[in-house]
């Protein structure tokens, strides 16, 4: 009988779109017309997980959707969009003596936390908000939200939580970027966000990027606790990865930084690429007692010396009384949906 209910459900979300999808993706095709493995696993591989997925062809204008997408908390996935508000902020500022402009800043190497020269990068340590780095859930230490102050949404594990910036030592946006969207760290997001002019310059952010939406579901104080559906962040990994609204150097230093994420940030939807290629990638987690354990990701595909590809979204909330049900579940939804649009970048190669 549960077999025949999941199979009918499957059944009906083929023939259209979810209901709660956004207005602009209500012709988007289901995902099985991509990938029906993924698509099987959302429906019926995980009882005890609420996931939706959007993945867009950011050449070909194609969207596939599937699962729930009514709006939930975004989580650390927004650092990516504090980042870029920092990067452009910085470009319409002066620039303190210790931070070059961005055309000057050093690139990180790839996957390193590491300048291109091999100068460290600033490193605070393991994940302060995801997954450990052995791909376990991540403990919990002092949850941040106890004080507002810090406007972080996620746990911060006690011992590796490193100081904000203070008045007494300078600030380096550099080495904040690395701290926030390499390393996942909360503190570095906060002051990142205050410098920049707080959520009123992010909501204008969304809007500048046609990411209405995003504005009208912004939280007023803690960043990670506005409002997203998959699709929605699906689109702002296209924004990121194509609006026009962004100049092409403040795109490349945003890329790099994402493409950057540290090993222990970097898992939802991820495998590894095809050759020449590139995954950004941003996740966000949240652990529940009552509600369950929280994963969002975004990720962009990029082709060497090409334009971004693909940008896809999972959000997923698992009630699992096991705590390593959600990531289970996430790779059962993820995998494949990797695996497809790998096999569809390769086939761009030949």
């Amino acid at each position: 009988m549960q077999f025949l209910l999941a199979l009918a459900l499957s059944l009906a979300a083929i023939a259209n779109p979810p209901a709660d999808a956004p207005p602009a993706w209500r012709s988007a095709l289901p995902l099985w017309t991509l990938s029906a493995q993924a698509h099987a696993a959302i429906y019926t591989g995980c009882p005890a997980t609420d996931a939706g997925v959007a993945v867009i062809d950011l050449e070909t204008g194609d969207r596939w959707i599937a699962g729930n997408q009514s709006l939930r908390p975004i989580r650390s996935v927004v650092k990516a969009p504090i980042a870029l508000l920092s990067l452009l902020h910085a470009e319409t500022s002066e620039p303190p003596n210790d931070d070059p402009p961005i055309s000057q800043a050093p690139a990180t190497a790839a996957g390193t936390g590491q300048t291109a020269d091999g100068a460290t990068a600033a490193d605070p340590g393991p994940a302060d908000d995801e997954a450990a780095e052995t791909g376990a859930a991540p403990t919990a230490g002092n949850a941040a939200e106890a004080n507002p102050d810090q406007a972080s949404d996620e746990v911060l594990p006690a011992a590796s939580a490193p100081s904000p910036p203070s008045a007494d030592s300078p600030f380096n946006l550099h080495a904040a970027l690395s701290a926030a969207v390499v390393h996942g760290n909360n503190d570095a997001a906060t002051a990142l966000l205050r410098r920049a002019g707080n959520m009123p310059a992010l909501r204008d952010l969304y809007r500048t990027l046609n990411l209405d939406r995003l504005a009208d579901q912004a939280a007023s104080g803690f960043w990670g606790l506005g409002q997203a559906s998959p699709a929605d962040l699906a689109g702002l990994a296209a924004a990121l990865a194509r609006s026009p609204e962004i100049p092409e150097p403040v795109r490349a230093r945003l890329l790099d930084l994402v493409i950057s994420t540290h090993q222990s940030q970097r898992w939802g939807i991820i495998n590894a690429p095809p050759n020449h290629w590139n995954i950004a990638v941003r996740t966000g987690f949240w652990p529940d007692e009552e509600q369950g354990q929280a994963l969002n990701s975004i990720a962009i595909w990029i082709p060497e010396n090409a334009p971004p590809r693909y940008a896809a979204a999972i959000m997923l909330q698992d009630r699992s009384p096991e705590k390593l049900e959600a990531w289970t579940c996430q790779t059962r939804i993820a995998a494949p949906l990797g695996q497809t649009l790998h096999r569809r970048a390769a086939s761009l190669l030949r």
